[in-house]
């Protein structure tokens, strides 16, 4: 029994010996694994403060808010407010607003013009006469046969006696027929799209981050 005993225990030291040898290779592949796992997706406090960024996904990560033109109080926010200031909106006060980029692109600026904030730019377009090009139309006029001796009016023109250019005191010639020449309607004035080709994506303003410096 002791030397049963004592061989027991002597495959339990060995086994022990096995999971000595072991346990190290299971830790450093764990830590490996750990070393390789990609970070958590959210922006964190390295993003600089009042950043603007672009997601493929239809929510703003943690510590950012969607560029929707919310109205933010300046109480709890002094430090957003004092790099947006009222660019995009608020009374400067009381309140700010984020930007507001739904449905539209940010562009870069040139010297101030435009200035910060600007928005503009059309979805649609409806032509006026200052955009056409020169160019004539043909006139359009009803044309029909009159009989010179029918009393009865005919396209409101009343047959007469001819007058004898040649008398004397010849009445005066002021017998042309009071018609309206009418040039053909072109176009209907709809509007087009004035949309370049686009993707959407989702813009998220950072409002927890670093503070950016000048220098």
């Amino acid at each position: 029994m002791c030397r049963g005993e004592g061989s027991r225990n002597s495959r339990i030291r060995g086994g022990g010996s096995r999971m000595k040898k072991t346990l190290p290779v299971v830790v450093s592949s764990l830590a490996m694994a750990a070393a390789m796992a990609p970070a958590p997706a959210f922006a964190g406090p390295e993003e600089y403060l009042g950043q603007v960024q672009m997601v493929g996904f239809d929510f703003c990560p943690r510590w950012t808010m969607s560029a929707e033109g919310q109205i933010l109080p300046i109480s709890g926010n002094e430090a957003l407010f004092s790099l947006y200031g009222t660019n995009f909106g608020g009374n400067g006060t009381s309140t700010f607003a984020l930007p507001d980029l739904r449905g539209r692109i940010p562009i870069g600026l040139m010297n101030g013009n435009p200035e910060p904030g600007a928005m503009g730019g059309a979805e649609t377009v409806g032509l006026t006469l200052n955009n056409l090009p020169p160019h004539n139309h043909d006139p359009r006029m009803a044309v029909a046969a009159v009989p010179a001796d029918n009393p009865n009016p005919i396209n409101n023109s009343l047959a007469e006696a001819a007058y004898n250019g040649y008398a004397a005191q010849a009445p005066g010639m002021d017998r042309m027929h009071q018609g309206t020449i009418v040039s053909q309607t072109v176009g209907q004035g709809i509007p087009f799209s004035n949309m370049q080709p686009f993707l959407a994506v989702r813009f998220c303003v950072t409002t927890a981050g670093v503070f950016p410096s000048r220098n």
